[in-house]
């Protein structure tokens, strides 16, 4: 069980504190272990499968039970992405709900690509998240948003032009949240879908080195974030991830992807 412990790195739980807790409450080790499994399954949400109103309703049955208490050194929500998109408006309404959960409880969100994050699994994972990381075998892609209407060439048009200002909200986003430029956005969209393997996303700089991830982790009155760099638009000049600063909730109904 102390193996186990060790592993249980968001708790910041030595196995000596643990055992003068365990004597302090008078529970088994077995009791003690449940208790922490629950604490942390509270604050970690497993994103698994496509962006659609049943993964919405069940992100915000999670969000309405998470609950970090006063004395947490160290408030972080945890996302694991395995997800190939879906719906943009799902995404907007998950990014707004997480935006609320950060206000209430002025905590810190770290993302994990946990297999593949593609489309709007992507956008998550990049625009939500202070903190990054992802599996040695895990896939990010990017691509250009798309729409489809059946009716007539009047609504095309205000379709076009209505999915074109949310892509420019979306790469806004992106580049305010992360080293990625809205020119590497829209270079890499010309190409069509865009793969990232973690060795790219090391180059790109958007994944969280141990030490930003417990920075980030610290109370804001206790450390200062650091600044995001300036890139040049070479989208392989290897950067160290920023800690963003707050970000703007966003307000739109997006047509479906």
């Amino acid at each position: 069980m102390k193996k186990m412990l060790r592993r249980l790195e968001e708790e910041n739980m030595e196995v000596e504190e643990l055992d003068e807790e365990v004597d302090e409450k008078g529970i088994t080790e077995g009791e003690m272990l449940d208790l922490i499994l629950t604490e942390i399954n509270n604050k970690t949400y497993n994103l698994i499968g496509t962006f659609d109103e049943k993964l919405l309703a069940d992100f915000k049955a999670f969000a309405s039970q998470v609950y970090f208490y006063e004395n947490d050194p160290h408030p972080t929500l945890t996302i694991n992405i395995s997800s190939r998109g879906g719906q943009v408006d799902i995404l907007l309404a998950i990014l707004d709900t997480i935006e609320t959960l950060k206000e209430m409880w002025e905590c810190k969100v770290h993302c994990h690509i946990d297999g593949y994050a593609f489309s709007s699994g992507a956008l998550l994972f990049l625009i939500a998240s202070d903190t990054r990381s992802m599996g040695n075998n895990g896939q990010m892609m990017l691509h250009e948003m798309s729409y489809g209407v059946n009716s007539s060439l009047k609504d095309h048009k205000a379709e076009l032009a209505y999915t074109e200002k949310l892509q420019k909200r979306i790469n806004k986003l992106i580049a305010k949240n992360t080293p990625i430029t809205e020119k590497m956005l829209n270079k890499w969209y010309k190409e069509g879908d865009t793969f990232f393997f973690i060795e790219d996303c090391e180059e790109l700089g958007i994944l969280t080195s141990e030490e930003e991830y417990h920075l980030a982790s610290k109370n804001e009155d206790d450390v200062d974030g650091a600044k995001a760099p300036v890139l040049d638009g070479n989208p392989t000049e290897t950067v160290v991830a920023p800690l963003p600063e707050k970000k703007p909730s966003v307000n739109v109904t997006p047509v479906p992807e």
